[in-house]
This record gives C-alpha cells, sequence and structure tokens, in this order.
C-alpha cells in the first residue's frame, strides 16, 4: 500500500495582488473567494436523450476580498472603485497542489460598507475578474 502525504496548508503562503500592490489585513476567517460568472460547461439534451455539452467562452469570474476595518489598505481599494483604469488581480498559492490565479482588466464591482463600533469588522470588497485563469 503506497504511503500518503500528509499535506500541509498555510494561510501565509498565501499572495494576493492587486494592482501590484502586495495586500495583507485580511478579515478574521476569509482572505478571498473567488467564483466563476457562468459555468465552465453547459450540458444540453435533446427531445431523444442524446447529450452534448458546450464549453462555455465566458472566463470571467468574481473575487470577494475581506479585509478588517482597520486595513491600511482600505483607502486604497476604495480609491481603485472610484478609478476608471483597470488593474491586474494575481493570486499566487505557495501551499503543495493548490492553483494559482490571474486576471486582467479587472475593477470593483461594489465597495465595502464603512461600518464603526468598538470592535473591529470585516469588511467586503467585490472585484469583477476578466479573462481569469487558473495555473
Amino acid at each position: 500500500m503506497p504511503r500518503r502525504k500528509v499535506i500541509t496548508y498555510n494561510p501565509k503562503n498565501t499572495v494576493v495582488e492587486i494592482a501590484g500592490v502586495t495586500i495583507t489585513d485580511f478579515g478574521e476567517n476569509d482572505m478571498i473567494s473567488i467564483s466563476r460568472n457562468e459555468e465552465v460547461n453547459m450540458p444540453f439534451v435533446d427531445c431523444l436523450g442524446n447529450v452534448s455539452k458546450a464549453t462555455n467562452a465566458d472566463q470571467t469570474g468574481t473575487l470577494t476580498l475581506t479585509q478588517n476595518s482597520s486595513s491600511p489598505f482600505f483607502g486604497f481599494l476604495m480609491d481603485l472603485a472610484e478609478s476608471e483604469e483597470t488593474f491586474s488581480v494575481n493570486i499566487e498559492d505557495l501551499n503543495d497542489h493548490q492553483p494559482s490565479i490571474t486576471a486582467t482588466d479587472c475593477f470593483v464591482v461594489n465597495t465595502a460598507d464603512i461600518t464603526k463600533g468598538k470592535e473591529i469588522q470585516d469588511v467586503e470588497f467585490e472585484i469583477f475578474l476578466s479573462y481569469y485563469t487558473r495555473a
């Protein structure tokens, strides 16, 4: 029986770069969440039950970036949202067997809500990923 390797995940081995700036000061539990905007493959079943599939050409996705409300990057991300310029996103995961993500022509879709209270809060920025790929 082959011996199995124990895989260790360390969140410190994930580097998030937005518009050339390495981002830190994430939320309490999540750093990022990435999802495709549409399905990778679209099934088609005709009236006789024959199945085909179409590969979706839509390579866009959504990145939800979770920061803490005291992050020094809060202003930077708010400025990106107000900018007319697009930017690149690179997420390098140095953990074993984890994909890296790259995207170009990105822009902020939704800025974080501004909350003030007695505790540091998680805040989320939603970023549209054009031409996003996993490597």
